[in-house]
């Protein structure tokens, strides 16, 4: 039974009953204002990602004049689609010729339009585009077989084996297309979180064996979506997709950290010769750190002296400091300037939580910024501190029972082998917990390092 009230509320209904009651049935209509709501949740809980409209799933006017103005990017399937896009004034560098099948007359047209980012995943398609839309961009759709948890699994439509995929990239290079990166789809209304895992576990392989093999560096992934939208069954929050969804991302690739610049700072002019460096200064606010403005300590407890021992801030690291602010150093990987966001700084090793506001980037300059003999202080006598980790039979079997692969069982161990306690607490018979994503992590610490004892899946 489906309660009208959890999908549309009284003013909402009523709305609806009044707008209608002169058309005949049957009948549809479109509340841009859920449109908007829903984009703007997507975008809050993947502030990295670039978002593709795909036009199929409601090509009417109005819809595609909004998510113009909301920023949008659009995934084409046809030449009506892209037409009636192009009719709207959308720049052409903002879509992508997202259909696997397509004519070669199709590929010129889209290509004479302006449009130069075009999927594929067969021979025959991939020398089309290569003779009818030189120089493009090209991104491979891989087969994802376990997608039967969703109620419209694509495994048999689209897509080919990541194999293949890693020779027409090879391929497209060889006939000077640019290969740009990889798409999956885990099928329609997928409620298992764990597909997502293994496909970004697949296109790590890609990326990385074409980067190592081949000197080809992808730069995208295209998700394709999947989100499941409740019907008649529950399923879960959306944010509760991408929080794992992220951390899958997280675990298997280390360049997902982007800056982006308020737009008043968003002038290409600012960065003119940053390229040129590998590593940058970050200077930016502890915004989460929970404290009062202007309240601060003189002295603060290290974890690693015991969590009694108080040294002054200022010896510290704290981020309970008279000023918030942290200093970071990252690697640069690269700029991208070709964005609806402007220019966005593309980086690896920043220790910053998402959404950190970056007051300042500065270049690295090792001359000048590196002294290999500075002297460490308190803290350099635990640079080394890691514990060994290791699971009981009864752990392990239920942590493979609840889902956690052996990725995540490797990523667990990393995190607890930096001894997650607070240091003052050292009882070898007390059973500790954590949280891990969606699971509860108990452990014990002994002599002989970490034993994790038992897994859960965390009451929400």
């Amino acid at each position: 039974m489906i309660d009208r009230d959890d999908f549309v509320p009284d003013e909402g209904w009523e709305r609806f009953r009044e707008i209608s009651k002169d058309f005949p049935t049957p009948n549809i209509f479109v509340n841009l204002d859920v449109i908007e709501a829903e984009y703007k949740q997507l975008m809050k809980t993947f502030p990295y990602g670039n978002i593709y409209y795909a036009v199929k799933a409601n090509p009417g006017i109005p819809v595609i004049r909004l998510l113009k103005e909301l920023g949008s990017n659009f995934d084409i399937a046809s030449r009506y689609e892209l037409d009636d896009v192009l009719s709207q004034g959308i720049s052409p560098d903002r879509l992508s010729y997202g259909n696997t099948i397509k004519k070669a007359d199709d590929v010129e047209y889209f290509y004479k339009k302006g449009v130069r980012m075009f999927v594929t995943d067969s021979k025959d398609d991939l020398k089309n585009i290569a003779d009818r839309a030189p120089g493009s961009r090209v991104f491979v759709r891989i087969l994802i077989e376990n997608s039967s948890t969703a109620d419209w699994p694509l495994s048999r439509k689209f897509g080919c084996h990541p194999d293949m995929a890693y020779n027409l990239l090879v391929t497209a290079k060889e006939r000077g297309l640019e290969p740009y990166g990889i798409s999956f789809h885990v099928g329609s209304q997928q409620r298992d979180i764990g597909q997502w895992d293994d496909a970004i576990s697949k296109t790590k392989y890609l990326f990385e064996s074409l980067e190592e093999e081949e000197d080809i560096q992808l730069k995208m992934i295209n998700m394709g979506g999947g989100f499941p939208a409740r019907y008649i069954q529950p399923c879960n929050e959306l944010s509760d997709y991408a929080s794992e969804i992220t951390r899958y991302l997280h675990d298997d690739f280390d360049e997902i950290p982007r800056i982006v610049f308020e737009p008043e700072y968003r002038n290409p002019d600012a960065l003119r010769g940053l390229e040129g460096y590998s590593h940058l200064w970050l200077l930016w606010e502890f915004s989460e750190n929970g404290k009062e403005e202007g309240a601060w300590s003189p002295t603060v407890r290290p974890p690693r002296l015991g969590g009694n021992t108080r040294m002054g801030v200022f010896a510290t690291r704290s981020p309970f400091r008279p000023n918030p602010i942290g200093l970071s150093s990252v690697r640069l990987v690269r700029i991208e300037y070709d964005t609806q966001e402007g220019p966005v700084l593309i980086v690896a090793g920043a220790d910053l939580m998402n959404g950190t506001p970056i007051y300042d980037v500065k270049p690295y300059l090792p001359y000048t910024d590196c002294h290999p003999d500075a002297k460490e202080g308190f803290a350099g006598a635990y640079t080394d501190y890691r514990l060994p980790v290791s699971f009981t039979e009864e752990a392990l079997s239920e942590a493979e029972r609840l889902g956690m692969d052996e990725a995540m069982r490797q990523a667990l161990k990393e995190v607890l082998a930096l001894d997650p306690r607070p240091a003052y607490q050292n009882d070898a018979e007390r059973v500790y917990g954590m949280s891990y994503g969606v699971y509860e992590v108990g452990f014990s610490v002994s002599e002989e390092g970490i034993k994790v004892s038992n897994i859960r899946l965390r009451s929400v």
